[in-house]
C-alpha cells in the first residue's frame, strides 16, 4: 500500500533542504495556508512524503517548486514515450530531476536527484503509484480552490490532471488491471 503526503510553502533562495520540514504546511491545513500564502500566489515549493507498505520511501528533501504538476507532466510524458523510461528536469526550477522507468512486471522505479545526490530511488506497483499521483493532485488542486488562492489558475490545473488521468485509465490503465 502506498500512501502519499503533500506539504508546501512559498519559494525561497534562503530554503535550507536539511530541515526544511520546519516551512512546510500540510495541505489539509487551510488555517495555516491561507495565513502563510497570498491568494494570487500559484508557485509553492511542494515536498511529497510516501510511504510504501508502511516505510517512508522519500523524505522532505523530495522537494520542488510546482513538484506535484512536474509528476504528472512526467506521467504523461512516461505513457507517451515508446522506451518506457524517462528522466525530466525540463518543468519547474530544474533544481530537481526526476525519472519514472518500467522495471519488470507492473512496477516503476522512481527517481529524484538534487545537486547529484540520489533523494529518492524506490521501486512501486505501477498502477498503484499513477492512480495515488492523480487522486493527490486533484485533492490538492481542490484545495487550493477550496482555499481561494490563484482558482483559475488552480482549476485550470485540476483540468488537466482530470484530462491526464481520463487518457491513462481509457488507453493504458486497461493493460494493469
Amino acid at each position: 500500500m502506498i500512501d502519499m503526503k503533500l506539504y508546501i510553502t512559498l519559494p525561497s533562495d534562503n530554503i535550507d533542504f536539511r530541515c526544511i520540514e520546519k516551512v512546510l504546511i500540510p495541505i489539509q491545513n487551510k488555517t495555516e495556508i491561507q495565513g502563510a500564502i497570498d491568494s494570487s500566489d500559484s508557485n509553492f515549493m511542494e515536498a511529497l512524503v510516501i510511504t510504501s507498505q508502511g516505510k517512508q520511501v522519500s523524505d522532505f528533501r523530495f522537494c520542488e517548486a510546482r513538484l506535484l504538476t512536474q509528476l504528472i507532466a512526467l506521467v504523461e510524458d512516461y505513457y507517451l514515450s515508446a522506451e518506457k523510461a524517462i528522466s525530466d528536469n525540463v518543468y519547474g526550477l530544474s533544481v530537481i530531476t526526476i525519472g519514472l522507468r518500467k522495471t519488470g512486471e507492473n512496477k516503476l522505479l522512481l527517481t529524484a536527484t538534487r545537486d547529484g545526490n540520489r533523494i529518492v530511488q524506490v521501486e512501486l506497483p505501477e498502477k498503484e503509484l499513477i492512480d495515488n499521483l492523480f487522486s493527490l493532485a486533484k485533492e490538492y488542486f481542490s484545495y487550493l480552490i477550496e482555499y481561494g488562492i490563484s482558482t483559475s489558475f488552480h482549476a485550470k490545473e485540476l483540468s488537466i490532471v482530470c484530462e491526464y488521468e481520463t487518457r491513462y485509465k481509457d488507453i493504458y490503465r486497461k493493460s494493469l488491471d
